[in-house]
């Protein structure tokens, strides 16, 4: 697929902005997470970790998925694994690896409000006014939502004068 030279830069700039907002984004969150570094293990570390026989004591990863020992999420006992296999029971690179999952898990959150918000630009008016209308005159109903609801009417009806006139 040949796609023009303009077309190409405009898509390679658009690319450097998003790498640019997520750079953003994961370093924000590294920002907000700098104090843990002064931080050992705390709240239910020794339960999930420092004591637990599945990460540290004869148990191991087949007990983790294969048992009733692992009492939480075995998912989150393998990671624990993994990572006393890797480093022991040194808190700083847990710490680490958490920040960098928290990192991660904001840019993902980020793309998919943006995937959202990208939807919601392409759908099509969702009720027709006759619908809206019934659900509003349900009995019990507030009055502020009719009020906004009418004055949401009368502005989308501003509009569409505005643009037969255009």
């Amino acid at each position: 697929m040949n796609v023009p030279s303009g077309k190409r830069q405009e898509i390679s700039h658009g690319m450097n902005r998003d790498w640019l907002w997520g750079a953003v984004l994961a370093l924000a969150v590294v920002v907000v997470y700098l104090p843990v570094g002064h931080a050992g293990f705390i709240w239910d570390d020794d339960t999930l970790l420092t004591k637990n026989p599945c990460i540290i004591g004869p148990l191991g990863l087949k007990e983790i998925w294969t048992t009733s020992e692992a009492d939480v999420c075995p998912f989150v006992l393998t990671t624990l694994w993994a990572g006393h296999a890797l480093w022991g029971l040194d808190p700083m690179p847990y710490h680490i690896a958490n920040v960098l999952l928290h990192a991660g898990c904001a840019i993902l959150l980020w793309q998919v409000l943006r995937g959202l918000r990208a939807v919601r630009q392409l759908r099509p008016d969702p009720l027709p006014d006759e619908v809206v209308n019934n659900i509003l005159d349900i009995p019990g109903q507030k009055g502020w939502i009719k009020t906004d609801a009418a004055m949401m009417e009368a502005e989308r009806r501003r509009r569409d004068e505005g643009r037969k006139h255009s």
